[in-house]
């Protein structure tokens, strides 16, 4: 076996939702390319491999269903815009964030030595560097491949889910010695208030002690724990709650501190310790810290609302409710336009620029012109004679 001989260290694969210990299989002895490990040494030390480096074919990597940890087969580093996930009949590159969340993390230290997960985007992190593990999210099992091309600077990222969002506040926890940095709540013209493509799951817990922050999410098309959640946008006099928790695990008495970045103008959010019932402007603080006591997971909302300036305006503007509509059978299947001064005519676009519907009695029902309904997408609306513009979200 590779290891024997190694004192005082840990090692763990993860197989099928759960870590594997090296002293619990005994198969564990052949290394894998393409497959991360846990490492966790209790200190400084050399470790010699024998075997050869690979550095030319494409290497296959089995993804399954849920997270998996992976690594870079090569001794350089490769374009994550180069490697491909294939399911079934179809092959896509990674990159785009698909199928395979837009969001990979690592495990490491942040700049002031406080260790933790990282996460990063491929538009902001474009190459899988060598010798790194990564946690990678695929909600199907399917297969990467890895072609051996070392990495070169991109003509230009591809286009990513977050360049669509409206507006997302970044959401950190950190104690003395660990940290969760990488979290994010916001909102998203074509989003729904439940699970959506948006939403990135939590990884994995690490090896004791560790900080986490994740939010909860209970719905009926994905459960469990996210690193990102989003939802649909603020509309006046409707309040939308995140709920989230701080697991600190294998700590007793310690100081926990959130921080928060990204608050938008036009909006209000309260972070609120559901423990002491105590409430914090986001807009006027920046951090927030408690002491854990005896507490293993601590509960917190984060309340978000249009600000009363934002509300006024909204109110004499013309906007359309629900949005986004979720055409399913179940009303309403239509939109609503409020503020619409009498006799006005509404005509409904594509992003291409494509006339879709004329409206004048203030209502549509997602259907084109022809009395079909519309594909899934961002339609604008534009109110002749008023200059009022506004987009439309359809999900089918």
């Amino acid at each position: 076996a590779i290891f024997s001989g190694i004192p005082s260290f840990r090692i763990s694969r993860f197989v099928s939702g759960k870590y594997v210990a090296y002293e619990q299989d005994g198969n564990f002895g052949t290394i894998s390319p393409g497959v991360g490990y846990w490492f966790k040494p209790t200190g400084s030390m050399t470790i010699n491999f024998t075997g050869h480096a690979l550095s030319n074919g494409t290497q296959s990597i089995p993804v399954s269903s849920g997270w998996n940890l992976i690594g870079n087969p090569f001794t350089f580093g490769v374009n994550w815009n180069d490697i491909l996930f294939s399911y079934g009949t179809v092959t896509e590159k990674i990159a785009d964030g698909r199928t395979i969340k837009d969001g990979f993390y690592k495990y490491g230290a942040d700049k002031n030595g406080k260790a933790g997960y990282l996460m990063e985007r491929y538009k902001d992190k474009t190459v899988m560097g060598p010798w790194e593990g990564y946690w990678i999210y695929s909600p199907m099992a399917g297969e990467l491949k890895m072609p051996a091309i070392p990495s070169q600077p991109l003509a230009g990222a591809p286009e990513l889910l977050q360049d669509q969002r409206d507006w997302e506040v970044k959401l950190s926890v950190s104690t003395d010695k660990s940290m969760d940095q990488d979290n994010y709540l916001g909102v998203a013209d074509n989003a729904t208030d439940g699970y959506n493509k948006y939403c990135i799951f939590e990884p994995p817990d690490g090896y004791s002690p560790f900080i986490s922050l994740y939010f909860p999410v209970n719905d009926q098309n994905a459960s469990g724990n996210f690193a990102c959640v989003y939802k649909s946008p603020l509309i006046p006099n409707s309040p939308k709650v995140w709920d989230f928790e701080v697991l600190a695990d294998g700590m007793q008495n310690t100081a926990v501190t959130i921080e928060w970045q990204g608050v938008p103008d036009g909006c209000s959010l309260c972070l609120v310790d559901l423990t002491l019932d105590k409430k914090i402007n986001m807009k006027q603080w920046d951090n927030y810290t408690y002491n854990n006591g005896q507490e293993r997971v601590r509960k917190f909302q984060v309340v978000a609302a249009l600000t009363a300036a934002e509300t006024r305006v909204a109110n004499g503007q013309i906007y359309a409710w629900p949005n986004p509509l979720t055409v399913n059978g179940v009303p309403p299947e239509k939109f609503t336009f409020v503020n619409l001064p009498s006799g006005s005519v509404i005509k409904v676009y594509t992003l291409a620029g494509e006339l879709v519907a004329t409206i004048d009695k203030g209502i549509w029902d997602a259907k084109n012109d022809d009395g079909r309904v519309v594909a899934s997408g961002v339609y604008f609306f534009v109110v002749e004679n008023e200059g009022s513009v506004g987009k439309l979200a359809v999900i089918r």
